[in-house]
């Protein structure tokens, strides 16, 4: 047992939704007892934001989990809330960001099929934006965009990272792309970083 004295507690079960926290101050005893963590068989090591570990603790028969640490490992980010005191649990991206993702590779393609390489250009990390696109984008000369899909369960909050799957009709390939398969059809994942309101494209891979 161990005393301690704590300004916030939080019991959680995690669910998507925001949680209200009761501000308290008092002297409990708390027991650690190596308590761990797993997350569908796997191990979940809590730590905070810092990188160091945070170690659960049992009061009065609850156990008390860090929250982010738990979130993230159910892949939903953790927001604070200073105005209102609120730990807010969301999806990693809001519909907005996944919205605003999507246009920067539609336009991006829209772009390709008018060969406005210049254009295409602002929308690419580096070090694409310093390739010549001019001689192709991903083993395709000359491609339609026709289909998107947002993948959630790939896509990465802690590292600002969307990931789309993308197909692409009346595709011409490049001489020698290693990815043409016969037809005039194609696809690949395409990722967007976010970076507060900008979006940029910062690869284009075969698989996750």
């Amino acid at each position: 047992m161990k005393k301690v004295i704590l300004g916030l507690i939080i019991g959680i079960v995690i669910s998507t939704g925001t949680i209200y926290a009761k501000q308290i101050n008092d002297t409990i005893e708390i027991a650690y007892n190596n308590i761990k963590i797993s997350v569908f068989g796997q191990e979940c090591i809590p730590k905070d934001t810092d990188g160091n570990i945070v170690e659960p603790f049992i009061y009065e028969g609850t156990t008390y989990v860090p929250i982010r640490a738990i979130s993230q490992a159910f892949g939903k980010r953790v927001d604070w809330n200073d105005e209102t005191k609120t730990v807010e649990i969301c999806q990693p991206f809001s519909y907005q960001e996944v919205m605003k993702a999507q246009d920067v590779i539609k336009t991006f393609f829209d772009d390709f099929a008018e060969n406005n390489y210049t254009e295409m250009k602002k929308v690419l990390s580096e070090p694409f934006s310093q390739y010549d696109i001019s001689n192709g984008v991903y083993g395709m000369k000359s491609a339609t965009l026709s289909g998107i899909e947002y993948i959630e369960e790939s896509s990465d909050w802690s590292t600002d990272t969307l990931i789309f799957n993308c197909t692409f009709d009346n595709v011409e390939f490049t001489p020698n792309a290693s990815n043409n398969n016969g037809n005039n059809k194609g696809a690949c994942y395409i990722l967007v970083h976010k970076d507060r309101d900008t979006y940029t494209i910062s690869n284009f891979v075969s698989g996750l």
